[in-house]
């Protein structure tokens, strides 16, 4: 039998309206790291090796941006 690997899809493309910030509250600094950061780093603490295919939803022009803090 074929075994698959774990996928982690983070849903991430909120605008953040509420919070007074110029950025999406995603990408908003909390100790150093952005929630994506926290989140992947929980994660992938948790799982490890186990992930093997990692999703993060955002809007469009911060697709770069979330690729550059998830490498």
């Amino acid at each position: 039998m074929k075994k698959y690997g774990l996928a982690l899809v983070i849903l991430a493309a909120g605008q953040g309206r509420r919070l007074p910030a110029r950025i999406p509250k995603q990408f908003v600094s909390i100790k150093g790291k952005s929630s994506i950061e926290h989140v992947l780093g929980a994660f992938i603490g948790a799982l490890g090796r186990k992930i093997t295919t990692i999703v993060i939803v955002v809007p469009s022009r911060y697709r770069e941006h979330t690729r550059r803090l998830a490498s």
